[in-house]
């Protein structure tokens, strides 16, 4: 897994270090820690050996902006993570449903979001409205085509900070058309949340079914789990 490059690299600098009577060893447990968890558990326990070992700052500092600077490179967990969306119908009522089986990678540093980098899909196939008839007609050509187009999938093209979070800018793939979306999201206890919406028209989705029965404005939440 990716993230296995988080300790051994950090421990080859902490072994770098010879000047240090401590050792990295001594945070047991780390190589099963996520990349978030460890960043905290080095960033407090360097600090505390910062204080007992003054005669070497220069190197404490820089191990410090080391791990600091590492991406949270995760893979999707996919059980705990859910894409969810809403369309309109007839004009008077909201249809909701749900995907099942978001899969991808995630490389996200917080600090530098530029070098942030996105790629998911989920599984067009487990499109769940409720009504096993209607999910039924939804996978036929008539509209997902998923024998065809088995995954919907979205690629960033750039991540960037705002005020309220950051946003992913990036192409999302639906029925075979590429078309780009800003997905604006937030980061908290190691998930990504992010709401966007998307005209399902510009991707040919149900192009023979009018607005009136169902609305062309997809409204989609993604709840991203990361291992």
């Amino acid at each position: 897994r990716r993230e296995s490059f988080v300790p051994v690299a950090v421990n080859f600098f902490w072994c770098a270090a010879e000047s240090l009577p401590v050792h990295f060893s001594s945070l047991r447990g780390c190589e099963h820690s996520t990349p978030v968890n460890l960043f905290f558990v080095n960033h407090s326990f360097l600090i505390r050996a910062a204080k007992k070992n003054k005669e070497t700052p220069i190197t404490m500092i820089a191990l410090l902006f080391f791990i600091a600077t590492l991406n949270l490179q995760s893979s999707i967990n996919t059980a705990a993570s859910t894409v969810n969306f809403e369309i309109d119908n007839f004009g008077i009522k909201t249809v909701k449903g749900s995907f099942a089986q978001l899969e991808g990678e995630v490389n996200f540093n917080a600090n530098d979001p530029a070098k942030s980098r996105f790629s998911a899909c989920v599984n067009a196939a487990t499109v769940n409205t409720g009504n096993r008839k209607r999910d039924e007609h939804l996978r036929t050509d008539d509209f997902f085509n998923t024998d065809v187009h088995p995954t919907i999938c979205f690629t960033s093209t750039g991540v960037s900070k705002t005020p309220l979070g950051w946003v992913a800018r990036g192409q999302l793939t639906l029925l075979g058309t590429s078309k780009e979306v800003l997905i604006p999201f937030t980061f908290s206890d190691n998930a990504i949340d992010g709401q966007f919406t998307i005209r399902r028209l510009d991707y040919g989705l149900g192009a023979n079914t009018g607005t009136f029965t169902v609305g062309d404005d997809v409204r989609i939440a993604v709840h991203c789990v990361l291992n």
